[in-house]
């Protein structure tokens, strides 16, 4: 995957070495010595998780604990 940093942001510009991605990075050298705004595009952010049961950090480490009491054997 070829990519280019553009302002602190990644814009990629397809397969690695490949003619698409060197005339992508031409347009986007051109457009930043000329001054012109690069379009970074956004990532899509995934649905948070809908859950009517929500699980606190203390029932996530006792449930670890207990877990780990019957995985991780002393002298074993």
């Amino acid at each position: 995957q070829a990519r280019v940093r553009v302002d602190g942001r990644d814009v990629y510009l397809g397969e690695y070495n490949s003619k698409e991605s060197r005339v992508r990075y031409a347009e986007i050298m051109a457009q930043v010595v000329s001054g012109q705004a690069v379009e970074t595009p956004t990532a899509k952010r995934s649905k948070p998780v809908e859950s009517d049961s929500r699980l606190t950090v203390n029932e996530l480490a006792a449930a670890y604990l207990s877990w780990a009491d019957g995985h991780y054997l002393k002298n074993g």
